[in-house]
């Protein structure tokens, strides 16, 4: 029996959306936000989300707000310093993570390659969608159409990212981007899908069935 990792759905809930905080984090456009958080090596795919960012807000009217949540590597620090629609508050935790969540528009998993991640299992309960990558664990935890968008970036021939990487995350974040009704109709899914299945008493639930399951199996030499 597979029992996925859960979290709390009160500690990440829409509850702790806050219409001011990505403003008084720096953020001073009105563009939707799209949130980064994670630390900053090559798999998280950073990098080629900057470069999807750049793609998106080329000549657009009303850039697309951005913000990098962890640590953060000397040279993408300094990239996101020279945009004037993206931040990167560094370390949260504790409530101002959640608010961080919740007052995103849409979250951003670019990794070549993710086990289960927490960072969008968080941003799911949130009541926000997510586009990620489609290796590894992130499809278990981003339904493509229903709470998200996940999109081929990487190679499963050597699990690198591919060097369409960019365009193919800027054309899910424009989707998103330009889309408030769909923004809203996939983070209400993700919220149930994260209640119905990735919540702590589902978590007790599965437990409880897999100890059944094991007292009730005969083992026999």
């Amino acid at each position: 029996m597979q029992i996925p990792h859960a979290l709390s759905t009160d500690q990440f809930s829409p509850a702790f959306r806050d219409r001011d905080f990505w403003h008084q984090h720096g953020l001073t456009g009105s563009g939707p936000v799209a949130l980064f958080v994670g630390k900053d090596y090559e798999l998280k795919g950073l990098t080629q989300l900057l470069g999807a960012l750049a793609l998106v807000n080329r000549g657009r009217e009303v850039p697309v707000q951005f913000a990098a949540v962890g640590r953060i590597g000397p040279e993408n620090q300094a990239r996101i310093d020279a945009l004037p629609w993206a931040v990167a508050p560094g370390f949260l935790s504790g409530e101002e993570l959640s608010a961080a969540f919740a007052s995103a528009d849409f979250s951003v998993a670019p990794s070549s390659w993710e086990n289960f991640p927490f960072a969008l299992l968080e941003a799911q309960s949130s009541g926000i969608p997510s586009v990620c990558g489609s290796r590894g664990g992130m499809p278990e935890v981003v339904a493509d159409g229903e709470t998200g968008i996940v999109v081929e970036i990487a190679s499963n021939r050597d699990g690198l990212h591919l060097p369409e990487a960019a365009g193919r995350l800027a054309e899910a974040i424009v989707r998103l981007a330009d889309d408030s009704t769909l923004r809203s109709k996939l983070g209400d899914a993700a919220r149930q899908r994260v209640l119905r299945e990735f919540s702590l008493p589902r978590l007790a639930e599965n437990m409880m069935a897999a100890f059944h399951q094991l007292k009730g199996t005969s083992v026999s030499k």
